[in-house]
């Protein structure tokens, strides 16, 4: 459970989050947060599930490109089951060709779309931090 500080904070995500899905909505919306396991996702998950308990859901995408992203998914998925977050681990289903960046990018967010629809999310919540923001440009 969350420190008492903590609550302005969580307060004012959930009420931007139902004010941007409407607030019935949110009352009963299911939320997938695509976790990496860098400060900023994990940050995005720890407050959607402080704010909306036993409604947020996680999925790391494992692209296969990099050695430790294996070890990375592990990390978050036993950080999720110390918390009682449900964690799915997600592979690609062809390798990255072309454009890596572009290509993971496409690749990543087909699967995350599939597994919204087999987890019944309502919402899809990412992160992004200034660095992701320059990458894209």
């Amino acid at each position: 459970m969350p420190n008492a500080a903590a609550e302005p904070l969580i307060d004012r995500f959930r009420d931007t989050i139902e004010e941007l899905v409407g607030s019935d909505a949110g009352k009963n919306a299911r939320f997938g947060v695509a976790v990496s396991g860098g400060p900023d996702s994990m940050a995005l998950l720890w407050l959607t599930h402080s704010a909306f308990p036993g409604r947020a859901l996680a999925a790391t995408v494992d692209h296969g490109l990099r050695p430790e992203a294996r070890r990375e998914a592990e990390m978050v998925a036993a950080w999720c089951a110390g918390q009682g977050i449900d964690h799915d681990i997600l592979t690609l289903d062809e390798p990255i060709t072309g454009n890596i960046q572009s290509e993971a990018r496409r690749a990543r967010y087909a699967q995350l779309h599939r597994w919204c629809q087999e987890k019944a999310v309502d919402w899809l919540l990412t992160a992004h931090h200034a660095n992701d923001q320059m990458e894209t440009m």
